[in-house]
């Protein structure tokens, strides 16, 4: 894991630079045209330059190679994610999911292939579900987690649980993340472990 320092972050709409703590979570905050999508991006900026490596999630290019994405995935992969959405809502129901799509039982376990199947089916916001848990999947050695508008396509049910279900299945990398949602900012306050954790930077 990087060691945490002070740094500082200039981007074009600010004066004054921005002091980034580089703790374990960082959460970014503000307006639409505050800036965020610009720090998150100074950050990668400064990582490219020590030859840090990192992962990133972008909202709206995300869905784009969807079906792509899922089809490459490794059996552990899609294993493990359908493990972790399962335990993420207790809505979720894979098996059901199936005996709906084909009219028969389906197990997940012994079939990854059917269940590529099955997640290419997922809507909006469980395809995002899927890809925010296979980018940090597929870059094991990946020391940040840039994600740039979390809450895109997610239930409000989904957005107060998403911080603690990232610092969770992503405990390996330093997590950094943007959004304009009172939900998904508040959720990290609930958590105490990962209050202490964060640093929250507000435009």
């Amino acid at each position: 894991m990087i060691q945490t320092e002070k740094i500082n972050l200039y981007i074009p709409c600010k004066d004054d630079p921005i002091e980034w703590e580089n703790n374990d979570f960082t959460v970014i905050i503000g307006m639409n045209g505050s800036g965020k999508t610009l720090t998150l991006n100074a950050m990668k900026e400064y990582c490219l330059e020590r030859n840090i490596s990192y992962c990133d999630y972008h909202a709206p290019s995300a869905l784009k190679d969807y079906e792509n994405r899922i089809s490459a995935a490794t059996p552990d992969n899609i294993l493990f994610t359908i493990k972790a959405l399962t335990m993420f809502s207790q809505d979720l129901d894979i098996d059901i999911w199936a005996q709906h799509r084909y009219g028969r039982d389906f197990d997940f376990l012994s079939d990854h292939e059917l269940a590529k199947e099955v997640l290419v089916l997922a809507g909006n916001g469980y395809s995002r579900m899927v890809l925010l848990i296979l980018n940090a999947l597929e870059r094991p050695q990946a020391s940040y987690y840039f994600i740039d508008g979390i809450e895109a396509s997610l239930h409000i049910t989904a957005l107060s649980h998403i911080v603690p279900f990232m610092v969770r299945f992503v405990p390996d990398k330093k997590i950094v993340l943007t959004t304009r949602s009172p939900e998904v900012f508040n959720s990290y306050l609930t958590d105490q472990k990962i209050h202490n954790l964060c640093q929250v930077i507000s435009l």
